[in-house]
């Protein structure tokens, strides 16, 4: 970091340059090997590794051996300039401008050793590479006026005037080809083929934004204070005739505690604000709004390739804008011992980018338009206190908390749409559904009255309350919710002398889980793998029996059924860290020519406590370390 400064002029210029590798293990991941059958041996009698366990299943050691590898890379480069001109006394001007250049590469190697070319006959076609790689470049930069101005003894006015600008590029492509007749050859040279059907392919977006805005915040005798924000916006991502638009927020506050009639109460701090306001989201596809088109090499004719459309532009798309009401108090009392902030908001989005279905004869099935509506409702707490403190002790305790209701209030006709397709798809955990009226994280499933002692087949519920032995989608009905009516994260410290113990955790209460753990590996599952244990014991077998489960033999080939039995309360504290620490004494530490020496000792994830039994840590590492700290101070 390099910095110039005068009284009236400070520029300080940063760089930064990030570089990344990463490389999976050539032994596959450890949900191949939780599904291996327990008396399957790698080896033959030779100690070499088998290609094949039993059911043909594949060996991930002898995978490990044949030269297949994953591997990928990225590295970033950021240059920022930020410049302060102080113009006046009360009067100055900031700006900043940064670029930033990325680059990203992934590459992934099937050897021909590999035994998923075991049942290939064409050596040509045995073994494969896929390549991505991807570039990005964006520049930023802002430039504000800052006034601030005392109005007689008790006033005061400041003010912010910019505006605002930044743009992004970003690029990728991607490469797969076929047969590689040595595992040590597999650069794309070595290649004999594309993959049927298969042909590189990449995409080039582009996007801009810029904008102004003006606040102004005004104070008068430390009790009553005003902001006031407007800003117009514009985007390259919305329809020619909306890519700009205006938004704007007001807010007010009162601090109740330099009010004569609580100076000598029992709060250091009592702060009632209140604040409403508009803005917008541009995270989307930089092309949505715009028509394009795709040449297919199918469609040759005499003049040329013909072009069909990839996607249908609408030029009135427009900014998806939130509406917020805020209120709010911040408080500290009993000699600055605990400190109270509570928020309660209601935040409603309107003119949700959605898919309308439009008349196939134009090319295309749907078309960006701005349709939804959604609410959210809620609640946050943030509560700290010291609860003891004396010459030796001092312990302290921190938690957090919210709760968050949303509704959706309108869905385009595409959504629905796609409701009707998730229904039809085959998985073990329900698919998201939106229905109006209904929370976005709500859990839809075919309500069941259980396994039928006499045959073993489930009994379901349809929506008009008759009984049948017929899964059918089209039943499902709102059975929970998969968010927790409050969720946050508590932090408990204690000090003892020289010694510290903190602790980092996060809890979930009330809401609802689908336990796709139970319904994947326990029920729905295909005993030629490793099951777990409930799917042999806690089944249905003989009539009368009472279970909680199918049988085994009766799995209508691993077709899932999205019913209510796999639903469960989630409620979970989850024990992020733990830490203990020793400050050495002034007396110690100068005798070994330090000014402060700290080590400690700590461990991550230690345990977890739930209502909801589940696997972790099968498809990804799932790990419980400890670590160790030491921090001196020269």
């Amino acid at each position: 970091m390099l910095s110039h400064y005068t009284p009236k002029l400070t520029v300080s210029l940063q760089s930064a340059y990030n570089n990344l590798a990463t490389k999976n293990s050539p032994y596959g991941m450890f949900s191949d090997y939780v599904k291996m059958n327990p008396y399957d041996s790698p080896t033959d009698e030779f100690g070499d590794f088998v290609q094949r366990l039993s059911w043909d299943f594949i060996n991930p050691l002898y995978e490990a051996t044949t030269g297949s590898y994953g591997k990928g890379g990225s590295n970033s480069f950021t240059n920022s300039v930020n410049v302060r001109w102080n113009i006046l006394p009360n009067l100055f001007l900031t700006s900043n401008g940064t670029i930033a250049l990325s680059n990203t590469s992934n590459e992934t190697f099937l050897s021909p050793l590999s035994a998923q070319f075991r049942n290939v006959s064409e050596v040509e076609k045995r073994g494969s590479l896929g390549q991505t790689y991807g570039r990005s470049l964006n520049y930023s930069g802002n430039m504000v006026i800052n006034f601030n101005k005392n109005i007689g003894a008790n006033n005061l006015l400041t003010t912010h005037i910019g505006a605002d600008i930044f743009k992004d590029e970003s690029l990728s492509s991607t490469y797969n080809s076929i047969g590689f007749y040595k595992s040590n050859l597999h650069s794309p040279q070595f290649a004999a083929s594309y993959p049927e059907n298969g042909k590189p392919s990449g995409s080039h977006d582009i996007s801009s934004r810029l904008g102004v805005f003006a606040n102004a915040n005004f104070i008068t005798k430390n009790k009553y204070f005003v902001d006031a924000t407007i800003r117009r916006s514009g985007s390259s991502k919305f329809g020619a005739n909306n890519r700009y638009a205006p938004f704007w927020s007001v807010g007010a506050g009162w601090n109740m505690h330099n009010e004569g009639f609580m100076k000598e109460g029992l709060f250091e701090l009592m702060r009632l604000r209140y604040s409403y306001g508009v803005t917008g989201n541009i995270s989307f596809s930089p092309y949505q709004a715009i028509t394009t088109y795709a040449y297919n090499s199918d469609l040759y004719y005499l003049h040329g390739v013909g072009a069909i459309p990839k996607q249908m532009g609408n030029p009135d798309l427009s900014w998806q804008s939130t509406y917020m009401h805020n209120v709010g108090l911040t408080s500290t009392f009993l000699k600055n011992k605990v400190n109270l902030s509570i928020d309660y908001y209601v935040k409603t989005t309107d003119d949700l980018l959605m898919d309308q279905t439009i008349p196939p004869s134009v090319g295309e099935s749907t078309i960006k338009t701005n349709m939804g509506k959604i609410q959210n409702k809620g609640i946050e707490i943030d509560l700290g206190a010291e609860l003891l403190k004396t010459p030796d002790w001092r312990v302290y305790f921190r938690i957090n908390g919210a709760h968050n209701a949303n509704k959706i209030l309108a869905i385009s006709n595409a959504l629905k749409k796609q409701n009707d397709l998730a229904n039809a798809k085959n998985s073990a955990e329900p698919l998201t559904l939106f229905e109006e009226g209904h929370s976005t994280t709500a859990i839809y499933a075919v309500p069941s009255a259980g396994i039928n002692p006499a045959d073993g087949r489930e009994i379901f519920i349809k929506k008009d309350g008759r009984y049948t032995l017929t899964y059918d989608a089209k039943d499902k009905v709102v059975m929970g919710d998969a968010a927790p009516s409050f969720e946050g994260a508590f932090f408990p410290s204690i000090y003892y002398k020289n010694w510290s113990l903190t602790i980092a955790a996060s809890y979930r209460l009330g809401g609802q889980v689908y336990n796709s753990t139970r319904a994947a590996n326990v029920e729905t599952v295909d005993p030629k793998y490793n099951v777990d244990q409930r799917a042999f014991d806690q089944r249905w077998k003989n009539k009368n029996d009472i279970a909680p489960y199918l049988d085994i033999v009766n799995t209508s080939a691993l077709t899932y059924k999205n019913t209510s039995r796999f639903i469960e309360n989630d409620n979970t504290i989850d024990v992020r860290s733990i830490q203990v620490a020793y400050e050495f004494g002034t007396a110690f530490i100068k005798g070994i020519g330090l000014k402060r020496l700290r080590v400690g000792v700590g461990m991550n994830e230690p345990f977890r406590i739930s209502t909801v039994k589940y696997e972790r840590g099968t498809s990804y590492p799932f790990s419980r370390g400890f670590s160790f700290m030491i921090s001196p101070t020269f």
